[in-house]
């Protein structure tokens, strides 16, 4: 007679992990490129691997292959070709001081993982 509960608490638990873990992942690709306005702002994502932008309610996880000394500038500039203020999910850099590194993926993120990111 316990088989039949345990089943369905296994079942039960089974299912909500799978539906916590949907519900988290709360980015995407970029699926093109976005031209970033004058206002929008950048954070240093953990081990300067990451660059994290917030321009209005849009926000964005910038990653590269291994860590950006780009970022350790007071000013880093978003560039794809010669249009600066450019992001692309390929194609784009991240320029600070004279270092400059090449963007490997753009995903967009909810506010609140980039609250949880900045951290």
């Amino acid at each position: 007679m316990k088989t039949f509960p345990t089943l369905l608490c296994a079942i039960l638990a089974t299912t909500s992990l799978n539906a916590l873990a949907a519900g988290s992942a709360s980015s995407d690709a970029l699926p093109g490129c976005v031209s970033l306005s004058e206002s929008h702002r950048g954070a240093r994502g953990p081990g300067d691997a990451q660059l994290l932008l917030k321009d209005g309610d849009q926000h964005y996880r910038v990653r590269f292959d291994g860590r950006c000394a780009a970022l350790t500038s007071a000013k880093v500039y978003v560039r794809t070709g010669d249009q600066t203020n450019r992001l692309c999910p390929t194609g784009s850099s991240v320029q600070g001081g004279n270092r400059l590194c090449a963007v490997e993926s753009v995903e967009t993120i909810d506010a609140a993982d980039y609250k949880r990111a900045r951290r």
